[in-house]
């Protein structure tokens, strides 16, 4: 159970941070 709630921990930063730097691109390239 402990390993599975570090996997999903994990994904869900890996995922996060991705969405964060599509959000910042995203921001730079309209210039907002």
């Amino acid at each position: 159970m402990e390993k599975l709630s570090e996997i999903v921990l994990k994904n869900g930063v890996y995922v996060y941070s991705n969405l964060y730097k599509c959000f910042e691109y995203t921001r730079v390239f309209l210039g907002v």
